[in-house]
């Protein structure tokens, strides 16, 4: 039985439990793969993907229809949008051909001689990750908390020149 709701159709399956219809069709699709028996909470995150998915593609259609001073969005606007996110989404590798060059100009280049040494052979130590990677930093002072201490110093020395001038017996207008 067929119901609708929000605009989606509204399906009743074998177990009398009631899905929409994009939901009904994610779980055949699956089924034709092969996924006989998965968990509903995969088929409800995949209509999310797929529901954002068709979102960006429309959000970047009416964009490609606004530039062209359209307000419909036409089936060449979605394919640009397709277009340009499959190009962001995935990287190419390069041609078969170029690989090919890649693959004879590095394998042209002799292996080294191995070593008559008994024992694990290992690249030289530049190449090898044995060593350790960190290096310890001596903790240094902030220049800030340096130059409030220094300055509290000054000011304290200055506070006991002061009272050392303002001493009774000391004469203070030669100063």
């Amino acid at each position: 039985t067929q119901s609708t709701w929000g605009g989606s159709k509204i399906i009743m399956d074998q177990n009398g439990d009631h899905h929409p219809r994009d939901w009904k069709l994610i779980s055949l699709l699956l089924q034709s793969m092969g996924a006989e028996n998965c968990e509903p909470r995969v088929v409800n995150q995949l209509m999310e993907f797929l529901h954002g998915h068709v979102a960006d593609l429309l959000t970047e259609s009416k964009v490609y229809a606004e530039h062209a001073s359209r307000t419909d969005i036409e089936l060449d606007d979605v394919r640009l949008a397709m277009q340009a996110k499959i190009s962001r989404s995935f990287a190419h590798p390069p041609p078969r051909e170029e690989l090919i060059d890649i693959a004879a100009s590095k394998n042209s280049v002799p292996l080294p001689p191995l070593p008559d040494k008994p024992g694990v052979w290992l690249p030289p130590e530049a190449f090898c990750l044995t060593m350790p990677n960190y290096q310890v930093m001596p903790h240094r002072k902030s220049s800030t908390s340096t130059s409030a201490v220094g300055a509290a110093r000054e000011t304290k020395k200055k506070q006991a020149q002061l009272s050392a001038a303002h001493a009774p017996g000391n004469d203070t207008s030669s100063i």
